[in-house]
C-alpha cells in the first residue's frame, strides 16, 4: 500500500494565505508594501508596484513599488493618463492585462520609451483594482529578462491580490472616517461648525479690509500734500505701508476661510512656468529682462492646488 503524497501549497496560495492574514488595522501603506513584496516573490518578477489614480482621474500615483533584487521599497512616481491612452483603457475593459512581450504588444507598447527599455522590462501582468464597478488603480508585476508567458494562475492571483487590495482600500476609507468622527451626528455637527468658522473668517477679514482701505485712503492723500512738513509726509507713507500690508494679511484670512475642494494635482513645471511669465516680467519692469530655460525632461510635480 503506497503512502499518499503530502499536499504541497503552490506559491501563489501561501502568498494569498498571507495577505489575508494581515491584521484589519494594518495600515494602508504597510499593505501595499506587503503586497508587493508577496506577490513580486509569488510571481518571480522583478517589480511590483500599487499604483492609484489621483487628480479625478487624470494620473497614477505609485502608492508602493517593491524590487525584489534590491530589497527596496519606494513610491510617489506619477503617470498621466493623457500619455497613454490605450494602456489605461485596456484596464478598465479586462481584469488582468498580460503582456509576454510588453514593448509590442498594443496595450502596453506606450510605455516602451517611458518605462519598460530604461528599466529593462520585458514582460508585464497588470490587475485593475476596481471599487463599486470604478477603476482606482492597478497592480504592476515587471519582470525584467528574456520575455515569458503569464499563466492562468498568475492571471488569476494577479486578480486577486487586486481585489483584496481594494477591499482593504475601502475598509481604512471607512476606519478613518470613524476614527474622527464616531458618530453621524458628530460628522454634521463638526461640518456645521468648520462652515461656521469659514464664515466669520470672511466677515472679519472683509471688514478688517474695509477699515485698511481708509487708512490707506487718507494716508496717500497727507503723503502728497505739499503744505504739510516732510517729516509728516514720510509718516504718511509709513502708515500707508502698514496698512497694506495688513490687507495682504486680510486677504491670506479670506483665501483660508474659502480653501479650494479641488484634490491635489499633477503639474507640468514647464507649462506652469511659461505661464507665470507674463505676470513676472510686469512686475520687475521693461528695465529688467527675464529670460527662462527650460529643459527638454523638466517632469512634473504632484501637489496641492491653492
Amino acid at each position: 500500500m503506497s503512502t499518499p503524497v503530502p499536499h504541497r501549497s503552490r506559491p501563489t496560495e501561501i502568498a494569498r494565505l498571507e495577505l489575508a492574514r494581515l491584521a484589519p488595522s494594518e495600515p494602508l501603506d504597510a499593505v501595499f508594501r506587503r503586497a508587493c513584496e508577496l506577490s513580486a516573490g509569488a510571481l518571480h518578477v522583478e517589480r511590483v508596484g500599487v499604483w492609484l489614480f489621483i487628480d479625478d482621474g487624470a494620473a497614477l500615483r505609485c502608492a508602493a513599488l517593491y524590487e525584489r533584487g534590491k530589497d527596496e521599497h519606494s513610491a510617489g512616481a506619477v503617470l498621466r493618463v493623457a500619455a497613454f491612452p490605450t494602456y489605461f483603457s485596456s484596464l478598465t475593459i479586462r481584469k488582468a492585462v498580460p503582456a509576454e512581450v510588453a514593448a509590442t504588444e498594443p496595450w502596453t507598447r506606450e510605455l516602451a520609451a517611458h518605462d519598460l527599455t530604461p528599466l529593462g522590462i520585458s514582460s508585464m501582468l497588470d490587475a485593475g483594482i476596481f471599487m463599486d464597478g470604478k477603476l482606482v488603480g492597478v497592480v504592476c508585476h515587471e519582470h525584467v529578462g528574456p520575455p515569458r508567458e503569464w499563466t492562468t494562475e498568475a492571471r488569476d492571483f494577479a486578480g486577486s491580490v487586486a481585489d483584496v487590495l481594494a477591499l482593504r482600500v475601502q475598509s481604512a476609507e471607512v476606519r478613518e472616517l470613524q476614527a474622527a468622527f464616531p458618530t453621524q451626528e458628530e460628522r454634521a455637527a463638526a461640518h456645521d461648525k468648520a462652515a461656521a468658522l469659514e464664515r466669520l473668517a470672511a466677515g472679519v477679514a472683509h471688514d478688517f479690509r474695509n477699515l485698511l482701505s481708509v487708512c490707506v485712503g487718507y494716508g496717500a492723500l497727507i503723503a502728497k500734500r505739499a503744505d504739510v512738513p516732510a517729516e509728516v509726509r514720510q509718516q504718511a507713507r509709513a502708515i500707508v505701508d502698514a496698512a497694506d500690508r495688513g490687507a495682504a494679511l486680510a486677504r491670506e484670512l479670506m483665501d483660508f476661510a474659502r480653501p479650494s475642494d479641488g484634490p491635489p494635482a499633477v503639474l507640468d513645471l514647464s507649462e506652469v512656468t511659461t505661464e507665470f511669465l507674463p505676470v513676472l516680467r510686469a512686475a520687475v519692469g521693461a528695465r529688467h529682462p527675464v529670460t527662462v530655460s527650460v529643459p527638454a525632461a523638466l517632469g512634473q510635480v504632484f501637489i496641492e492646488k491653492s
